[in-house]
């Protein structure tokens, strides 16, 4: 490598992404205003080629050195290969900031691209970003980079694990569609958004069916048109999607709630169903002023219907 203090902007190529792993947007106020003030005094890291210099390493630096319309720029010229100059680029940005998901899935893909063998990314890649070289990862973040661009804007934003992007890598592009039109719509958290497309995703593999289908004809985009309010259309659409997945445990809420309408418990119980867990289980909460045993309980019901239908819910259970 040699050094050049004044390396002709106009010679360096700002079309070529070689080395260009980064995600699109990133805070650049703080840096053009040091520019401004400072200059730029840390060298790109540069590769020559036939035509000009391509960037190894700054390419921030020198959107902003254009945008001021700095004429030349410090540099220092790589010798190395093209997969050694992948390595010095990702170990410099490193340096300054975490990787993020497509920032990682990204570098993955330019390794690929320069090279490098599925096992050389796993041994010698995966470490430089921060991951453990296992082919589980390397395989979570190669799909993660085929999702749409929307949904991966809305993962990288939302600071989202990889783990949790991993149904949406299961889903075909039809459950991909069904996705971005639910974001768009609603607009929800990871969290709803999660939830809705496992639940979605489930029931299409139970039954070997496309996810699309089972979207149609649970009228989902009826629900969406009838429903004036956002808010109200989710909320039937995941009672919908609960309920076709959970046959047994949305029977079962069913007779809790019917349960619970009929006894005369007055204030000392309240029987609820906790909805916000359906997907792990029936969860029936009781808050008792005066007994906590289940016998006692129990003995307050003085419908022996009640008690029956009680009990059978509890061995469904």
């Amino acid at each position: 490598m040699h050094a050049i203090q004044g390396v002709p902007i106009d010679d360096i190529l700002p079309g070529d992404t070689t080395y260009h792993y980064h995600f699109w947007n990133y805070e650049r106020d703080i840096l053009l205003r040091s520019i401004r003030e400072h200059g730029i005094h840390t060298p790109l890291l540069l590769e020559q080629t036939g035509s000009g210099f391509r960037i190894i390493h700054g390419f921030r630096r020198f959107a902003c050195a254009r945008e001021q319309h700095i004429q030349n720029l410090p540099g220092i010229i790589s010798s190395q290969s093209e997969i050694q100059n992948l390595r010095s680029s990702l170990i410099d940005n490193r340096i300054q900031a975490p990787f993020n998901l497509y920032e990682q899935s990204q570098a993955i893909h330019r390794a690929h691209e320069l090279g490098a063998t599925t096992t050389e990314v796993i041994q010698d890649i995966l470490p430089l970003i921060g991951l453990h070289s296992h082919k589980n990862v390397y395989d979570q973040y190669t799909g993660f980079r085929r999702l749409p661009e929307p949904l991966i804007e809305f993962f990288v934003e939302k600071d989202i694990a990889i783990s949790r992007t991993m149904v949406f890598q299961q889903l075909d592009s039809e459950g991909l569609d069904i996705t971005l039109d639910l974001l768009e719509t609603f607009s929800p958290g990871i969290n709803l958004l999660e939830e809705l497309m496992t639940n979605l995703y489930e029931i299409g593999r139970r039954e070997e069916r496309p996810v699309g289908q089972i979207y149609q004809e649970l009228q989902v985009p009826e629900i969406l048109e009838r429903t004036p309010r956002p808010h109200l259309a989710l909320g039937e659409i995941r009672q919908q999607l609960h309920a076709y997945r959970y046959p047994v445990l949305a029977e079962t809420h069913r007779k809790i709630q019917q349960l619970a309408d009929s006894l005369e418990l007055g204030s000392q119980a309240n029987i609820r169903w906790d909805k916000r867990l359906e997907t792990r289980g029936v969860n029936v909460t009781f808050h008792w002023e005066q007994v906590e045993n289940i016998k006692e309980t129990s003995r307050l019901l003085s419908d022996e219907e009640n008690l029956t239908l009680f009990r059978k819910i509890f061995e469904k259970i």
